[in-house]
C-alpha cells in the first residue's frame, strides 16, 4: 500500500529523528527504502518493500508496503500487503502486519496497494480467512473447506472421482463415495463405500449404511448414478 504524509521542516531545531523518538502527525521522512513515521506520538521505521520503495514527492513521502512480511512495522490500520512469495495477504493491525488469510489459489495475493487481493479457492485445515462461510477446496482436491471464525474448517468429504472443484466462486463436491459418519449436505443422497461393499444413505448430516452389496457398489462415471449389485 501507497501512503502520502506531509514532511515537517525544522523538526527538532535541525536534530535527526529516530526510532523510539517523540513526534507529530504529520513528521514522516525516507532513508533508503525504510520510512521513519509518526505513529501515536512516536517515531517508527517501515519497511517500504514494494516496487515504488520510499520516495519523497514534492513535499510527500511515499512509502509502498504492498509486498511485506508478518511481524513487520505498518503504517496505516488495516492496510493489506502481499507476502513476499504471493502466498498470502496481509492486514496491518496495531502497528504490525499479520496474516488475514493464505492465498493458495492460482492467482495468489494480488498486491493492489490498499486493495490487495487473494485467492482463497485453495486452501489447508487450519489456516487463516478473511470471509466466514466462504469456500475452499483443499491441495489435493479431495475435501471441501468452509471458512469458520477466520480458520478453514472440515465441511465436506469429496471422495468421488470429481473431487472438489470451484468455479466462480461456486463450489462442489463429488459425494459419490464416502466412509460411514462423512458429513454430508443432502438427506437421501446415497453414495459408494470406499470399499465397495456397501450402500451409503445421508441421514441426520452424516452417512450411514443402507444396505450391503451382494457383488459390488458401483458409481457411474458421471458420479450421478449409483448402483448397488
Amino acid at each position: 500500500m501507497v501512503f502520502a504524509v506531509a514532511v515537517a521542516l525544522g523538526v527538532g531545531g535541525g536534530c535527526k529523528p529516530k526510532t523510539g523518538g517523540k513526534c507529530r502527525p504529520g513528521q514522516s521522512f525516507c532513508d533508503g527504502n525504510k520510512a521513519l513515521a509518526c505513529r501515536g506520538g512516536t517515531y517508527v521505521e517501515a519497511t517500504c518493500g514494494g516496487p515504488l520503495g520510499c520516495k519523497k514527492a514534492d513535499t510527500d513521502l511515499l512509502c509502498d508496503q504492498s509486498e511485506s512480511t508478518a511481524g513487520a512495522v505498518c503504517v496505516g490500520d488495516d492496510d493489506r500487503a502481499c507476502t513476499p512469495d504471493k502466498t498470502a495477504v496481509l492486514v496491518c493491525k496495531d502497528g504490525r502486519f499479520v496474516v488475514a488469510a493464505s492465498c493458495r489459489g492460482k492467482k495468489g495475493c494480488s498486491p493492489l496497494g490498499k486493495l490487495a487481493t487473494c485467492d482463497a479457492t485453495i486452501a489447508d485445515r487450519g489456516e487463516a480467512c478473511e470471509k466466514d462461510a466462504a469456500f475452499a477446496c483443499s491441495g489435493d482436491g479431495k475435501t471441501m473447506l468452509k471458512c469458520t471464525l477466520h480458520k478453514w474448517e472440515t465441511h465436506r468429504f469429496c471422495r468421488g472421482a470429481s473431487g472438489c472443484t470451484l468455479d466462480d466462486d461456486t463450489a462442489t463436491c463429488d459425494e459419490s463415495v464416502a466412509q460411514v459418519d462423512d458429513p454430508c449436505s443432502v438427506a437421501g443422497r446415497i453414495a459408494c463405500s470406499t470399499d465397495k461393499k456397501n450402500e451409503l444413505i445421508c441421514q441426520t448430516g452424516r452417512f450411514a449404511v443402507s444396505r450391503p452389496c451382494k457383488t459390488a457398489c458401483r458409481v457411474s462415471p458421471t458420479g450421478h448414478t449409483v448402483k448397488c449389485e
